[in-house]
């Protein structure tokens, strides 16, 4: 649960990724570089993320697009069905998943919505006094409508966490 008093102590979770330098800034070692096309359709700018999921790249599709590609490595069949069923799935407070693709390796990818923003984990790294609370409330609020409308859905997200929660010209939007 996300109180006030985790927000405070910033959740437990270590900073991820600052989004708005790249992953050359976080050292982070990624599969493809800045101009590959590992799926068709998409050219990649850069990584932005990495974790037991797999990497997370900031791409341009080739009709001008902005998108992240998620490059899913490990995934089982049950989690391939539950990013299928999340395709349609719409809602202002939950960052939008495009399609599920296959590159020609046979590797999976998710085509999603970037938001441009912080995650916050990285909100809360920069506040270690904590949140103001009417901030807070609302950033709950939001919370509670996309989680909310997953489950009316019938999605269970099973890995809420602050690095999954991004804030974008003050929206909270639930990812991963």
């Amino acid at each position: 649960i996300l109180n006030e008093r985790t927000l405070r102590r910033g959740g437990g979770h270590d900073r991820p990724p600052d989004l708005s330098t790249g992953a050359a800034m976080t050292g982070m070692k990624f599969t493809y570089r800045s101009g590959q096309r590992p799926l068709d359709g998409f050219t990649l700018k850069r990584g932005v993320g990495q974790g037991g999921f797999g990497e997370v790249y900031f791409a341009v599709s080739d009709g001008g697009k902005e998108v992240a590609l998620k490059l899913l490595r490990g995934h089982s069949d049950a989690e391939l069905r539950g990013i299928g069923h999340c395709l349609n799935i719409k809602h202002p407070n939950l960052v939008h998943l495009y399609d599920l693709r296959t590159d020609a390796r046979g590797d999976r990818w998710v085509v999603m919505e970037y938001v441009f923003g912080e995650s916050l984990a990285q909100v809360i790294n920069r506040h270690p006094t904590g949140l103001p609370a009417e901030l807070t409330r609302e950033w709950f609020a939001a919370l509670a409508r996309g989680v909310g409308y997953l489950h009316e859905q019938g999605v269970v997200h099973r890995d809420l966490k602050p690095a999954d929660l991004f804030i974008a010209h003050s929206q909270l939007k639930v990812g991963d």
